[in-house]
């Protein structure tokens, strides 16, 4: 399964996030098309990573974006992040801290899944602080979204 990453304009998405200073994401194509929504790849995604791996994820987004977490299991959260939206065609799930505003879109276009993230740098630190979290954000990402690829 190749998950492809791309870089797009914030306006690309539906739920974009206003003012995004980053916009990037990943795009593969469905293995079993309509048999997971939108809110389920973002499940699949993040809830269904080993333990190990979800406890890492939580760590790195409370302790060092500083992102508010809400409840891990909830059905108005995935894994501690708000769901904003859940439609047909796409989710949406968001973050806040004192520094940086995130959004995660999972969308549905056809045959493929688009994942993509947004990142709005309300603070000045924030830009300086993603720059060190993206490239493990882009590897978890990709792997993350590969797991839950195979396991669909």
């Amino acid at each position: 399964m190749q998950v492809r990453r791309i870089v797009l304009e914030p306006t690309d998405t539906v739920g974009a996030l206003p003012s995004a200073g980053y916009a990037g994401g990943f795009e593969f194509s469905d293995p079993a098309p309509g048999l997971r929504s939108p809110e389920q790849w973002a499940r699949a995604g993040w809830e269904q990573a080993p333990r190990l791996v979800r406890g890492f994820l939580r760590f790195a987004w409370r302790a060092g974006l500083g992102l508010r977490m809400g409840p891990k299991d909830s059905p108005t959260h995935v894994l501690g992040w708000a769901l904003v939206s859940s439609t047909e065609q796409a989710a949406v799930l968001e973050a806040r801290s004192w520094l940086l505003t995130a959004r995660n879109v999972v969308e549905l276009r056809g045959t493929r899944v688009r994942w993509t993230t947004f990142v709005r740098f309300d603070r000045r630190p924030a830009a300086a602080l993603w720059s060190l979290a993206v490239p493990v954000h882009h590897a978890l990402m990709s792997r993350l979204l590969r797991r839950a690829a195979q396991d669909g």
